[in-house]
């Protein structure tokens, strides 16, 4: 049995086209795992392009975690990569940065859960999104009925995200943006500005910035690496700064 893990994004974006369109084999199905904090972008294109491969034969199945980061703020850990630095002043003055179980529990472990429940007894290829220029997340399968296959790394030759993007444009096929929780600390300088100018996602990642903030005792916790709180971050890029030093000439 095929299953692809569909995160909506441009990596598993393009798997799940490239196998409806038979230039990758046929999927029996996707699955979805849902934390529920995904950025309003890839929620609209799920809802406009899920249909899109349905019609074309691909069964999409979502999922999520009794735990998942929908009731994040009722549970008594913190489950995401937040950065910190010591109250007490002891230790690396940069701080550190706590470990991340958030993917373990809100997406492996939902999709898991409902291949053994359907799919008992089946050998699994469980298809993973993963291009050459992040080889490094390249695992093996820690469950012997899933085996992680990583289509771009496999064919030849092996595709980056760049070449996803310019294969989905050249079927004439949107482009998501990258997905992920809004309130992620392992988020790009360029996301963050993304995630700002949509109001209601930004809101809902200082919510949660604002809430981890004194959840690790003897730590303060934030989203970004720069340790400060989301409010007071300068997310403006170099062409911005770059623009406004031009117009205060």
């Amino acid at each position: 049995m095929i299953a692809l893990s569909l995160g909506w994004g441009v990596q598993s974006w393009t798997l799940a086209a490239m196998s409806v369109l038979g230039i990758l084999p046929k999927l029996d199905l996707a699955i979805h795992a849902d934390t529920g904090w995904e950025r309003a972008e890839t929620r609209a294109f799920a809802a406009e392009w899920e249909p899109w491969l349905a019609d074309r034969g691909l069964r999409i199945i979502t999922v999520s975690s009794e735990i998942s980061g929908t009731n994040l703020k009722s549970q008594k850990g913190i489950f995401i990569p937040a950065y910190t630095l010591s109250t007490d002043g002891v230790g690396d003055p940069s701080g550190g940065k706590l470990y991340r179980q958030c993917t373990q529990r809100w997406k492996i472990a939902p999709i898991r859960r409902y291949l053994r429940e359907h799919y008992e007894g089946e050998q699994i290829e469980l298809q993973l999104g993963i291009t050459l220029d992040e080889i490094h997340r390249v695992t093996t399968s820690n469950v012997s009925y899933i085996e992680n296959q990583y289509p771009f790394i496999t064919m030849t030759p092996p595709m980056r995200r760049g070449g996803c993007i310019r294969w989905l444009r050249d079927q004439g096929l949107s482009v998501p943006v990258s997905s992920s929780c809004v309130f992620c600390p392992s988020h790009s300088q360029a996301v963050w500005r993304e995630i700002r100018n949509n109001p209601a996602d930004w809101g809902r990642a200082v919510e949660i910035d604002r809430w981890v903030r004194h959840k690790r005792p003897g730590y303060l916790c934030f989203l970004e690496d720069s340790r400060r709180p989301l409010e007071s971050c300068d997310f403006r890029s170099q062409e911005d700064l770059g623009q406004l030093r031009l117009h205060s000439m």
